[in-house]
């Protein structure tokens, strides 16, 4: 059983300072932008970022997206490559939705101004792990800040659109019949509310749960630990993607090095400069992340180095400037000459795929609360996301979400009278407790789990210290409630499956391909 409490803090609706709108949304990566933009075709809509909206997990994107837009590539192809990423977990229909809609989600974003890398007339398509055929449509190496920069200007010269900028999400608003009609927020005037008709979290992952992440600062899980509170069924958890390549260094958040550069034809290579993942994987270095990623935790282990190196000298330079300008930088600002130096990698956490369970129009198991992009879990996703797919994912089920809520709002009647008295705790505050956090979840429950580490980190949550007051202290609370979310599912699955690793059951069991879904002081639910 998970237990929690509703609200983080002390509210009088009556006394805050409140906005109104129809449809809010909560995000500004690119789920957040397409989810606004569609959905102001008719409704006004107030789109409410953490920091600046170009502050997102989506603008340092390198890769791409994912989508079967040329022959031989087909939607049969891309549906058979995720589900088999997906280690069978996957919803069938929600992959099927994902394939099928990907060209038309491509060509909104065409419309909107994006600008991809071409070859002649065509699309230049790149290959990335788990991929049987290059479907990767990208621009260079920086996609993800090509397609946030159009959708923001898309956003910013719309009138139906108020935008709330560097505001914390504290909490979704609810009835008593648990129906939601906005959300409360923080920025430095204080408390408010934004009273809505649906209320759709794009808030993105939570790697800064982590004490090696490429998550930006901003990624602390706070659209799911909101929903959780609230009521909201939480699923798939346990499912930590950690990227195989990150530049090992000083940075926070780590630079990834996309394995784009991996489909260009570099490999991974041991201390003795041999490369490992040939008679792993039919597909070597662009085999599935979970796979590429568990080896090199291997050959760390073995040669007792804390990285494996990526060689890119074999390649033509001239290529590696030129599709890849971002990280031939960043390489270079770290003393590595990308075109003469092999450079040193490992995992790091990257990408979350479990989230609130939703439905393929993007509803959550609360009326009036949807979500989309890395905060939900669709099912397309399974035990382990297939490369360059969350981009489409973000884009396809908020496309879906606008046009369930363009077909007509949600009946929802707010309870203006709402307010929560929260005991003040008598506990001194404890000043490290996010460094404590993250180590606790990087050791315990990282990339390798066994019951004793998860043991020792169910322990740590348990012992909840004090948070204080203010933005930090919530965004702190969020951390400690989605870790310990993470820290059940982990436990509770025993097996090892996709990305979630058991070095106590190190096999993957019949018996468990079925989705751990977690809720407010319930009991746990299995799903086939």
């Amino acid at each position: 059983m998970v237990k929690g409490r509703r609200y983080l803090t002390s509210f009088n609706l009556k006394e805050l300072n409140t906005l109104n709108t129809d449809v809010l949304v909560v995000g500004s990566g690119i789920a957040g932008l397409v989810a606004a933009i569609k959905i102001a075709q008719k409704h006004r809509v107030i789109l409410v970022s953490k920091s600046r909206l170009e502050d997102t997990a989506t603008w340092y994107a390198q890769g791409g997206i994912a989508s079967a837009l040329y022959k031989p590539d087909s939607f049969k192809l891309h549906f058979e490559d995720t589900i088999k990423a997906g280690a069978g977990l996957c919803d069938s229909k929600a992959v099927e939705v994902l394939v099928n809609e990907g060209p038309d989600a491509i060509d909104f974003l065409l419309r909107a101004g994006a600008q991809f890398d071409k070859d002649q007339n065509a699309f230049d398509l790149a290959r990335e792990g788990g991929h049987s055929v290059a479907r990767i449509i990208h621009r260079k190496d920086a996609t993800g800040s090509e397609v946030q920069g159009k959708l923001v200007k898309t956003v910013l010269a719309n009138p139906k659109i108020k935008v709330v900028e560097n505001a914390f999400a504290v909490d979704v608003l609810t009835n008593d019949d648990s129906s939601c009609f906005g959300g409360l927020f923080y920025d430095f005037s204080g408390l408010f509310a934004i009273i809505s008709k649906a209320t759709v979290l794009c808030t993105g992952g939570a790697g800064q749960l982590y004490s090696q992440t490429t998550n930006p600062k901003i990624s602390t899980g706070d659209g799911i630990a909101m929903a959780y509170r609230a009521g909201a069924k939480i699923a798939d958890i346990e499912f930590i993607q950690f990227h195989p390549t990150s530049l090992v260094g000083q940075s926070s958040p780590r630079h990834l090095i996309t394995e784009a550069l991996r489909g260009e034809g570099a490999y991974l290579k041991n201390k003795k400069g041999k490369r490992f993942m040939k008679g792993i994987h039919p597909l070597a270095e662009l085999a599935p992340r979970d796979i590429v990623a568990k080896e090199i935790i291997k050959q760390m282990r073995k040669d007792k180095t804390d990285f494996v190196m990526l060689d890119a000298t074999h390649l033509d330079s001239k290529i590696l400037k030129s599709k890849f300008p971002n990280i031939v930088t960043i390489c270079e600002q770290n003393d590595y000459d990308l075109t003469k130096d092999c450079i040193p990698v490992s995992p790091v956490a990257h990408f979350l795929i479990g989230g609130i369970n939703t439905n393929l129009d993007g509803q959550s198991s609360i009326d009036g609360l949807y979500a989309s992009g890395e905060t939900a879990c669709t099912g397309v996703h399974g035990a382990n996301r297939l490369a360059s797919n969350s981009l489409l994912e973000g884009v396809v089920f908020s496309r879906r979400i606008a046009k369930c809520l363009n077909s007509g709002l949600p009946k929802i009647h707010p309870n203006k009278n709402l307010k929560h008295v929260k005991s003040v705790s008598k506990k001194a505050i404890d000043k490290n407790a996010l460094e404590k956090l993250s180590r606790v979840m990087m050791g315990k429950v990282g990339l390798v789990r066994n019951a004793k580490g998860l043991k020792s980190a169910q322990d740590f949550f348990n012992r909840k210290p004090n948070f204080g007051v203010g933005h930090n202290a919530l965004e702190i609370a969020n951390m400690y409630c989605l870790g310990q979310l993470i820290t059940t599912s982990a436990m509770l699955r025993q097996e090892s499956r996709g990305v979630h690793y058991r070095s106590d059951f190190s096999k993957e069991a019949k018996k468990w391909q079925k989705h751990i879904i977690l809720g407010l002081n319930e009991q746990v639910k299995y799903y086939e």
